[in-house]
């Protein structure tokens, strides 16, 4: 954690700056310590790096324990290997670009809130862009991420609710979350904390589930629609026991055709690796595309644009 970056925390309980405390830092990181909010005087902790501007009764209700061991796992390779989503990080960077419509350059010198952070590949891809890159997420493997990050500079993970951002309002020349808002249990509230976050001039993008959208994933989180209470490393062997069902099935439905043609076929990590994001979360919503434009509009952002199947991106006026 980068000493300057306690100017633009605040208290997630009372929306007021917090106060710094006394910490351990070397070379002008904070590793240690704690910020205490000078109103309703909560103290947050900061461990491994990371300050945890998050309720306890709010870790409760977030997806920080599913995400927590998703992201665990991926780390220490249990998932896919070198992608995210069956995406390599070339393809990850070029869509990342696509969807917010800036180029490299153009992101120089920004300020950009990654909202939902994950793994922290793309949060500290950022940072070596020369962005002022906070990652932000509730999960419970931050440190991890953090230690992903730790020859950027630029870079701050930060433990923090989506629906009560640490953070202080119009701060981010960009805001980007991509399959984060949906786990919410509040969509549209989740939207507007966003929205509040992005300077004027600023932009806005969020990619959520799509409504037109029943893949064999969502099939299986319909089936199975308490499997969040199982505990994680069960729900784990269970995802890759019905991984290795759709991977055999793929792969027999394939034979004739491999006979002739090369035929791609679904990657076993992959499939477990999605199984566990669609069932893990208590919540995961679905939203049409009228329905996210209506969330741009009543915030006041121009230019909204569909970039993806439902990734959407909007301006907020100067």
């Amino acid at each position: 954690m980068n000493s300057n970056i306690t100017d633009n925390l605040i208290c997630p309980s009372c929306r007021v700056p917090t106060l710094d405390l006394a910490v351990e830092s070397r070379n002008g990181q904070i590793l240690e310590g704690s910020l205490r909010c000078s109103d309703c005087h909560v103290v947050y902790s900061i461990t491994g790096g990371v300050p945890r501007l998050v309720r306890r009764e709010d870790l409760v209700v977030s997806p920080t324990k599913a995400f927590g061991f998703q992201w665990g796992r991926w780390l220490t390779g249990a998932f896919e290997q070198d992608q995210i989503y069956g995406s390599d990080f070339e393809k990850e960077t070029k869509e990342f670009h696509d969807y917010v419509g800036l180029s490299r350059e153009e992101l120089r010198s920004k300020r950009v809130l990654d909202a939902g952070c994950g793994s922290g590949r793309l949060t500290r891809y950022l940072g070596t862009l020369g962005c002022e890159v906070v990652g932000m997420d509730v999960h419970s493997a931050l440190s991890d991420v953090l230690s992903h990050c730790k020859d950027q500079h630029l870079v701050n993970i930060v433990q923090g609710s989506i629906l009560k951002p640490p953070l202080k309002e119009e701060t981010f020349d960009l805001v980007w979350s991509e399959g984060v808002i949906h786990h919410t249990g509040d969509t549209p509230g989740a939207f507007d904390q966003l929205a509040r976050l992005v300077k004027p001039g600023g932009r806005l993008f969020v990619w959520v589930y799509w409504d037109e959208e029943l893949n064999i994933y969502r099939r299986v989180r319909n089936t199975l629609r308490l499997g969040h209470k199982l505990p994680m490393p069960v729900l784990f062997g269970l995802c890759y026991t019905l991984a290795t069902l759709l991977y055999a099935g793929a792969f027999v439905r394939g034979l004739p055709g491999s006979l002739t043609r090369r035929r791609k076929i679904t990657p076993l990590r992959l499939h477990a690796f999605r199984l566990f994001d669609h069932i893990s979360p208590e919540h995961n919503t679905q939203h049409s595309e009228a329905e996210v434009r209506g969330w741009f509009e009543k915030n006041g952002f121009v230019n909204v644009q569909r970039v993806a199947d439902l990734g959407v991106r909007g301006d907020r006026p100067a």
